[in-house]
């Protein structure tokens, strides 16, 4: 996927340190807190305030995706 990260959106979710968005290309990108890795991105170094895409253990971009969650930390 290319261009502006934030369009073409099928849907949106916050969760307690990131936001997730869906595209309607079937493609995940999110934004926030990414001490742990939590953006998918094959990093864990700093948050990102500029959506990021998310990817597989290979490296290669996460398509065809249908359905997001995102889930809060459990104490």
């Amino acid at each position: 996927s290319s261009g502006n990260p934030l369009t073409g959106l099928s849907k949106v979710l916050a969760g307690e340190y990131c936001t997730v968005f869906l595209k309607t290309d079937g493609t995940v990108w999110m934004v926030g807190r990414n001490n742990f890795g939590q953006l998918g991105n094959g990093t864990s170094v700093a948050s990102a305030m500029t959506p990021v895409q998310v990817l597989m253990s290979d490296g290669a971009a996460l398509t065809n995706v249908k359905q997001i969650a995102v889930f809060d930390r459990t104490i």
